[in-house]
């Protein structure tokens, strides 16, 4: 590759291994992303090399298609010295982590009694955004623990961490839905959730057959 031009490694037969040897200052994370729209997008999830590039010795790793055309188009805007946005050093990157391991880490509470940063601040902070995340989607960022409401959530929090991170819930919250054992509904709601279909079909079947 010409000192000055960047090429797509799609085909170029490199192993896994030898890619991440030569990675650049953003390791697996996009620098277009990042240095367009101060977007943390982690490519590391896969391992084609389809948009992946080499530019000055080094290896990269972009979103998709259009972000690797922009790489290709003007690679040296999207690296050091140029960039407009550093790689943040790796206790400031978001992390994944499994229901276990947030348990582990018990007493870490988790932030915003376990409602969805994401979903809260998308829904402009209204009463009706505040909604649980669930506790298999959970991300640790500066050291604290946030539930995300699905994947996708999760996934809009990971790239954007820092727009998520600071927020703080009203005073008044929506009441916890808890699941209710149908022996403790009073004796008309116990009757209507066990018994009452079977005497509707009973009433029914005396009913057709109309007994002297």
């Amino acid at each position: 590759v010409a000192d000055g031009k960047a090429a797509c490694i799609a085909n170029m037969c490199i192993t896994p291994s030898e890619f991440v040897v030569r990675l650049g200052d953003y390791g697996q994370y996009c620098p277009v992303s990042l240095g367009l729209r101060n977007e943390l997008v982690d490519c590391s999830t896969t391992s084609s090399l389809e948009h992946a590039a080499e530019f000055r010795g080094h290896y990269y790793k972009l979103a998709g298609k259009t972000e690797l055309e922009q790489f290709l188009a003007s690679p040296e805007m999207f690296v050091p010295p140029l960039a407009p946005n550093k790689l943040p050093t790796p206790d400031l990157l978001p992390q994944r982590r499994t229901s276990a391991e947030a348990k582990a880490m018990f007493p870490k509470p988790i932030e915003l009694q376990g409602y969805c940063p994401v979903t809260f601040l998308d829904g402009k902070c209204r009463y009706e955004a505040i909604v649980p995340g669930d506790s298999e989607m959970v991300v640790e960022y500066r050291n604290k623990l946030f539930y995300l409401e699905s994947e996708e959530k999760l996934l809009k929090f990971m790239r954007l961490p820092e727009k998520y991170f600071s927020l703080k819930l009203p005073h008044k919250l929506p009441p916890r839905k808890q699941p209710l054992s149908v022996t403790g509904l009073p004796m008309l709601g116990y009757m209507e959730q066990t018994v009452a279909s079977e005497i509707s079909k009973a009433c029914t079947a005396v009913g057709n057959f109309k007994p002297k």
